[in-house]
């Protein structure tokens, strides 16, 4: 069967919906998948319509994924570090600690950032597997709690960056709005508010409120200068 011509953007939008923390209501990651595969199947599916839903699911699954994050933070970060130097060898094991110790993260190596000379190919193949199977591991068991006796307490963290979603997006539509009141300053302004966008999903980097605020003032401020003009 032959691919489909936005083969590689579908992938992140499953992606993002199959790597949901297990707690995500399972009824939308139903529905969500659903329309996935409705758009995997029809070949004329544009790409802006799949990086538009890329947007809008990773909005839905933010808060979610966000206080899972939060509670692996509090709860499994350090057994999952323990169990990771658990499955290396010795020799792995001592360059890992040195790593660290010289300030080096576990997240860069799971995320890909590994200085060349830290590790060798060996090594650094180790370690990948050591870091995924110690996650799966203690992913498993955070879900099961999240879904048991942390049950309340993750849903007042989902709660609560529901709010900071909405706090997110308010400031986003404030951008926005200057955008549509300059003409001139529309199309950048644009970019720069669907940038932002796509870190809700896997398309773009993680932001904050300031970020935004960064944003919003530094157009303020040529808006201002352009209308002198």
């Amino acid at each position: 069967m032959q691919r489909h011509p936005h083969h590689f953007t579908l992938e992140i939008l499953r992606n993002l919906v199959v790597s949901a923390p297990g707690t995500f209501p399972a009824d939308r990651r139903v529905a969500i998948l659903a329309e996935c595969d409705a758009l995997v199947a029809d070949p004329k599916s544009r790409l802006e319509e799949i990086e538009g839903k890329i947007m809008e699911f990773g909005k839905e699954i933010w808060p979610y994924r966000k206080a899972f994050d939060d509670l692996h933070d509090r709860y499994s970060k350090s057994k999952e570090e323990a169990l990771m130097r658990e499955k290396l060898d010795s020799g792995t094991l001592s360059k890992m600690l040195e790593f660290t110790r010289d300030g080096g993260r576990l997240e860069d190596v799971r995320h890909g950032a590994l200085l060349e000379e830290s590790f060798d190919p060996e090594e650094k193949f180790a370690i990948g597997q050591a870091l995924l199977a110690a996650h799966e591991t203690v992913k498993e068991e955070l879900e099961k709690q999240c879904a048991g006796e942390k049950k309340a307490e993750f849903e007042e963290v989902v709660k609560h960056y529901q709010g900071v979603k909405e706090k997110l997006i308010n400031r986003l539509d404030t951008l926005r709005g200057m955008g549509e009141a300059s003409p001139k300053w529309a199309g950048e302004i644009s970019e720069k508010v669907r940038a932002f966008e796509e870190g809700f999903g896997f398309m773009g980097r993680e932001f904050t409120r300031e970020d935004i605020n960064g944003a919003i003032e530094y157009y303020r401020d040529v808006i201002e200068e352009t209308e002198k003009e």
